[in-house]
């Protein structure tokens, strides 16, 4: 298993914030631009601010599922954050895995709602688009999502397994991460290993349970989670967390 990056106590994980054009970003709520801050909160705290910068981060650079143009530009950062083992690392984590296993709002709606089609080329066309482009533009921005998870997984693959006694060590944390880099397995190959070595070390059922359905255009993986779920025997969905 990759273990997480080196000693990064001369590097400032922030460098180059500044650089990224936000304000001509866009996330679920208009203009990224109140990205930055939101970084800076997660790096220096207080508590009760980061906390604030966690929230506001799940819900406009991935909101219920989708990502924006302005998402992968803050991959590397919460990478770079997150190989410095903050308290709120698990949190981290979890958005990066979820970004990664990200999708986008017209590739799910305009293309299964085939009876809400013409509000969705209506919406398009109002913007000055259409819904083809649009998907195109969401296919490009999901790719590159998925580019920036691989470029530094090495961070987020120590969430992959359970250790004993780490706070927040929870099957959910492993499952969000599971899922995110198997999805970025196809840029770097490797991390099928880490993801099936993962689940073979797996004992908590509930994880490979939750896995189950959700990666099932992923074979090499949801073969694995389903021979998984079969050793470990059904959840126990009322069981604390670890």
């Amino acid at each position: 298993m990759i273990s997480a990056a080196a000693n990064r106590a001369d590097a400032d994980p922030l460098a180059g914030l500044d650089d990224v054009p936000w304000a001509d970003l866009t996330h679920a709520y208009g203009s990224a631009s109140d990205v930055p801050d939101l970084l800076r909160a997660l790096e220096t705290g207080p508590e009760d601010a980061a906390d604030r910068a966690m929230h506001d981060l799940f819900g406009n650079i991935w909101h219920q599922g989708t990502v924006y143009p302005a998402t992968p530009h803050a991959v590397p950062f919460l990478l770079n954050l997150l190989a410095e083992e903050p308290p709120w690392a698990e949190q981290i984590a979890v958005l990066l895995g979820e970004i990664a296993d990200g999708h986008g709002y017209m590739l799910v709606h305009a293309s299964s709602l085939s009876s809400l089609r013409f509000n969705y080329e209506k919406i398009a066309a109002d913007r000055g688009t259409t819904v083809e482009a649009e998907m195109a533009a969401e296919r490009t921005v999901i790719a590159a999502c998925r580019a920036a998870v691989a470029a530094g997984a090495e961070a987020l693959a120590p969430f992959l397994i359970h250790t004993e006694g780490r706070v927040g060590d929870e099957y959910i944390v492993r499952e969000t991460v599971a899922r995110g880099l198997a999805r970025c397995a196809a840029i770097r190959p490797e991390m099928k290993d880490w993801v099936l070595d993962a689940l073979a070390e797996e004992t908590d059922p509930r994880m490979p349970a939750e896995l189950d359905g959700r990666v099932d255009d992923l074979p090499w993986l949801a073969a694995a989670v389903k021979e998984k779920c079969k050793r470990l025997g059904p959840a126990d969905w009322e069981a604390n967390d670890d």
